[in-house]
């Protein structure tokens, strides 16, 4: 779900164009500790950005839950973290290229599982059963 203040902490903090794990001084979030994504390059978008997380699950032993030794797959953690229920981000252009910063809650904790093996929806809370929807609760 898109969350308006953490979109506004991750502009917030692209905004500054330091290309670093941060967060603006004198800031919080309602809900606490944040997950965190960056990337610097030339698409504002934000598709090259998802494309180049996600590209790091080659890099990610689901039997272990950490990366591949000398390998970074963090960024595809938080992306797939299953807890992670609210996102925002923010873009800005600085001299390097656009800054692209993604806020997700809940963050991720390495090793943990991103998510837990078994039949779709046997997890789900009591009374989400019924709304088990593509395999989601």
């Amino acid at each position: 779900e898109w969350s308006d203040e953490l979109a506004h902490l991750a502009q917030l903090w692209a905004d500054t164009c330091v290309f670093e794990h941060g967060k603006p001084k004198g800031t919080t979030f309602s809900k606490g500790v944040y997950g965190q994504n960056l990337y610097l390059g030339p698409d504002p978008s934000g598709y090259r950005a998802t494309y180049m997380w996600y590209e790091e699950f080659q890099h990610y032993n689901l039997n272990t839950d950490y990366c591949k030794p000398n390998q970074k797959c963090g960024h595809y953690i938080q992306l797939a973290w299953a807890e992670s229920n609210l996102l925002g981000c923010g873009v800005t252009k600085c001299t390097e290229g656009y800054h692209v910063v993604c806020h997700y809650y809940h963050p991720r904790y390495l090793g943990f599982r991103m998510y837990e093996t078994g039949k779709p929806c046997s997890m789900c809370k009591r009374g989400q059963k019924s709304l088990c929807y593509n395999n989601l609760c």
